[in-house]
């Protein structure tokens, strides 16, 4: 009895061609992750950068501020010692350590005498009323010092006056004890020096206003 002749298929056995289909997915497994790991490198790349780069951009804009900073600060010295110390435009003036020395000055409505600043008010008020305002000006009522002094208020009185009766206040009270003369700082009248007597001879019924250290003023006495 013969057998019948089996047709044969010439090719790859069934489980070679599995484990080539194998490969190939591990391969292409490996270089899709290989891929993602290119492109996170890149990010990670793409970050640093930017960091190093924000980095060095601040450093360099420190440094200039530094060097800003530095460089005003020179200027700034260098201006501070050109400039010559003045005292602030102030009713109290520093005496005067140079003839016509620009730095001593006196505020608008003050007058510049020696080393003090008088302001003369027309303003009628009573003795306290006067020391009120001058205080508010930042001084107080007169205090004569000198017999200089008391020549240069005499002669301005006179230029100040708008009537033969008119009257001044200055810093000289008995306030506290009558017939006790003091001056409103609290000093005492030097007797050695008779300035209120001849003050009084040229202006019947002056009074005496005070003062704060160089600040000096007078004011109109209420009648």
């Amino acid at each position: 009895m013969m057998s019948r002749p089996q047709n044969f298929i010439e090719g790859e056995a069934p489980d070679s061609r599995h484990a080539k289909s194998n490969r190939r997915s591990k391969v292409t497994a490996e270089r899709v992750a290989l891929v993602v790991l290119c492109i996170l490198l890149a990010a990670a790349l793409i970050v640093i950068y930017r960091l190093s780069f924000d980095r060095i951009r601040t450093n360099k804009e420190l440094e200039n501020l530094k060097h800003h900073k530095m460089k005003c600060e020179s200027n700034l010295t260098e201006t501070l010692s050109k400039i010559k110390p003045c005292s602030t435009v102030q009713p109290t003036c520093p005496g005067p350590k140079v003839i016509n020395d620009p730095c001593y000055k006196c505020e608008g409505g003050w007058e510049l005498h020696g080393e003090k600043c008088y302001y003369f008010s027309n303003n009628k008020s009573s003795w306290n009323q006067s020391r009120d305002e001058c205080r508010a000006k930042g001084g107080d009522l007169v205090k004569i010092d000198s017999r200089e002094e008391q020549t240069f208020l005499e002669r301005r009185l006179r230029d100040v006056m708008t009537e033969d009766e008119d009257k001044f206040w200055i810093g000289l009270t008995d306030s506290a004890v009558d017939g006790r003369w003091v001056w409103a700082d609290g000093s005492s009248l030097n007797e050695r020096f008779d300035c209120c007597e001849n003050i009084f001879s040229s202006f019947p019924g002056l009074k005496l206003p005070v003062f704060t250290e160089t600040i000096l003023s007078f004011f109109h006495f209420l009648a």
